[in-house]
């Protein structure tokens, strides 16, 4: 006798269904691959566009590849995203597609873009790039295999019977791209405040899908934001500035590339400020030698620069050497000091070069940041 089928269950996460939807979604595997370059293509750029089975740049643990249509971008981002959006506040994930209709003024507004031809034109040219586009995906444990990100999108031009400008059906193969928790909210309200710098909206993309983000060489994100045809000195510079809008955007703490020289620069991202410890009170007798203390632990579990960004303020000027300490003190009379973010950068600032010439001694011959 012939098992009886098992019912269909949602495929969206209950979490993410659950979660408010005010803000855009996206799966690991989108913010941190190429899919979405961050590159501008007008004009005479042209975009590469995928006739056969190309590996996207994606990060260690998983395979991204492109097999039919053009590069997609972060404006064909956006527009998927609000789509995204819109299938999973519907809630039903048991079919194998989700249909979203809607006008095309309302879809600009709700992207923040203004209304008029040249914007309906680039709406149009999106949709057709991402119904276009094949990808297939080699994510271990969690999705093997094709998918698109649009099966289908009429227009009101093409069916005359369509109540609304657009009918489009989204994959919902993707939901298995959000199992495991594999996905992450992007603040909507952020990323509209990025606008007309989309280097900075694929940061915002990839930062969002870390909790306590861990340094990345700048090469390195040169290829995951699909900027590889860039020369390296004027990525630099580009990066420069959008971590700056990022920053502003986020609010987040820290967004600055470290030791800016040649292969061994990396982009630093700290979300939160580290949190000052209460001083510990001790005898005047056994000050200095618990301060000593302090300082030769806290010393043998620094391996890099980069570590230092896990210290407050006080930790920081607590292993400062003597020459270090009297840039400190000079520092003081032009920076307030009184300000926890300012004393920590300016401390960080100092104890940094310390540290370069300490893991120089330590390791003779080794990239410091590399450790």
């Amino acid at each position: 006798m012939p098992a009886a089928p098992t019912p269909s269950a949602s495929l969206w996460p209950t979490k993410v269904a659950q979660s408010g939807l005010t803000n855009f979604i996206t799966p690991y595997a989108m913010a941190r691959s190429a899919i979405f370059s961050t590159q501008v293509y007008r004009g005479q750029s042209a975009r590469p566009r995928y006739l056969e089975k190309t590996p996207l740049t994606s990060v260690k643990g998983m395979s991204v590849f492109q097999l039919a249509g053009e590069q997609l971008d972060q404006n064909d981002a956006d527009v998927f995203y609000e789509l995204l959006r819109r299938v999973i506040a519907q809630g039903d994930g048991s079919a194998r597609e989700a249909r979203v209709q809607f006008n095309r003024t309302e879809l600009l507004t709700a992207l923040g873009r203004a209304r008029g031809g040249k914007t309906v034109k680039l709406l149009s040219e999106s949709l057709a790039r991402l119904t276009d586009a094949t990808f297939y995906f080699e994510i271990p444990g969690l999705f093997t295999g094709r998918s698109r990100l649009i099966l289908k999108a009429l227009t009101a031009e093409e069916m005359q019977t369509l109540e609304y400008d657009y009918d489009v059906l989204i994959d919902v193969e993707l939901s298995k791209l959000l199992a495991r928790e594999q996905w992450a909210f992007l603040r909507k309200k952020e990323r509209d405040s990025l606008a007309g710098d989309p280097l900075a909206k694929g940061l915002h993309a990839y930062y969002a899908t870390h909790k306590d983000p861990y340094p990345v060489r700048v090469d390195t994100l040169r290829w995951l934001m699909g900027r590889q045809t860039m020369h390296p000195s004027k990525f630099k510079k580009a990066l420069t500035d959008s971590l700056a809008n990022l920053k502003s955007a986020t609010g987040w703490h820290t967004c600055e590339i470290v030791n800016a020289g040649g292969d061994m620069a990396k982009v630093c991202v700290v979300k939160k400020p580290p949190q000052a410890k209460k001083p510990v009170k001790t005898s005047s007798s056994s000050q200095s030698v618990a301060n000593h203390n302090i300082k030769a632990i806290s010393w043998d579990a620094i391996q890099s620069p980069i570590d230092l960004v896990h210290l407050s303020a006080n930790e920081l000027v607590a292993l400062m050497d003597d020459q270090a300490k009297s840039e400190w003190a000079a520092l003081s009379g032009t920076h307030n000091t009184r300000d926890e973010g300012s004393a920590w950068e300016a401390a960080r600032g100092i104890l940094e070069r310390q540290c370069v010439a300490l893991i120089a001694v330590r390791y003779p011959g080794t990239d410091p940041y590399d450790i």
